[in-house]
């Protein structure tokens, strides 16, 4: 660094030409002979022979001239090679950089994805076994409801109308759930990619401060300062605008959450109504093939009520 200011200070320097006319002159042995051996020679030749003494001191003045001009610009040229790779090298680190950054997201979003896909695959599955588990409960339902008395055919017909209307009402509302967890799982991918692209937001950020710096450094005190001022407004409005859309976002999902929670809670209750109904009216109907049964005690309580056997109390 020190030998750089010090070539730089003596390219900036000014020449002084009585120095450099000075400085051949003394180191030139010959030149001092020749001016001491002039002093011997006639007055007439004496003279010329100092023309061409002085002659031979302005071609070796020219001479360093030339021969420092040349080293200035070799010391210039050399500078400008040098700055150039270092803003060259600066690039591609920076290009690196944003290459292997991609690469990771795109690595990342795969691996989402492929996690997608096989939660996906386990949902259909349990609904597929849950199906599975419906048709066969509905079966023994339908084979019991055959062998019953002819008496009650007309009645568990009603009930089985009845039964099938709530359990479509069931399916209706759970296919609402699905797609209220569809619509859940989209915002959540949509958030992740908001995330993703807010992270490479700021690694371009990163790039174009870095440019911008360099920038700044070209310009003028008052080109500066208004550049600067115009930046740090566009700032706040930005910062402004992501904090209203995050709060928007929050509440989107607030209220998504709720619903689903408060729809699945009157699932829950339907769904333990609907199987204590069923069984009460099982249980009675097995009992009423062996015995009488008074349906008038039965208005509004289940006819296995106080029975030992009855595992619904």
């Amino acid at each position: 660094m020190d030998t750089e200011r010090e070539t730089e200070r003596e390219t900036n320097e000014p020449i002084d030409l009585g120095k450099a006319a000075l400085r051949p002159i003394a180191d030139s042995n010959e030149t001092v002979h020749c001016s001491i051996t002039s002093l011997g020679l006639p007055e007439s030749d004496r003279g010329l022979h100092m023309m061409h003494e002085t002659e031979k001191h302005i071609d070796c003045v020219l001479q360093f001239e030339e021969k420092e001009k040349e080293r200035k610009e070799r010391q210039q040229s050399k500078k400008r090679e040098e700055q150039l790779k270092q803003e060259e090298e600066a690039f591609e680190k920076a290009r690196i950089a944003k290459e292997k950054l991609e690469a990771e997201n795109e690595k990342k979003k795969l691996l989402t994805l492929k996690k997608l896909e096989e939660d996906e695959a386990r949902r259909l599955k349990t609904l597929e076994e849950q199906r599975q588990h419906m048709e066969e409960f509905e079966s023994q339902l339908a084979r019991k409801r055959a062998e019953e008395e002819e008496r009650k055919a007309e009645e568990l017909r009603v009930k089985e109308a009845k039964a099938f209307a709530r359990l479509e009402e069931l399916k209706r509302k759970k296919a609402e759930e699905e797609a209220n967890k569809k619509i859940a799982e989209e915002e959540k991918l949509k958030q992740q990619e908001v995330l993703r692209a807010e992270k490479l937001r700021k690694q371009e950020e990163s790039l174009a401060k870095f440019e911008e710096e360099r920038k700044l450094k070209l310009m003028s005190p008052e080109e500066r300062e208004a550049y600067l001022t115009q930046k740090e407004t566009e700032r706040l409005a930005k910062i402004a605008e992501a904090q209203r859309l995050e709060e928007e976002q929050r509440l989107l999902i607030e209220a998504i959450e709720a619903e689903k929670l408060a729809q699945e809670e009157r699932e829950a209750v339907i769904v333990s109504t609907e199987v204590t109904e069923v069984n009460c009216d099982t249980y009675a109907n097995q009992k009423e093939a062996i015995e009488p049964v008074d349906f008038t005690e039965r208005t509004n309580k289940c006819a296995c009520a106080g029975d030992s056997k009855c595992t619904i109390m």
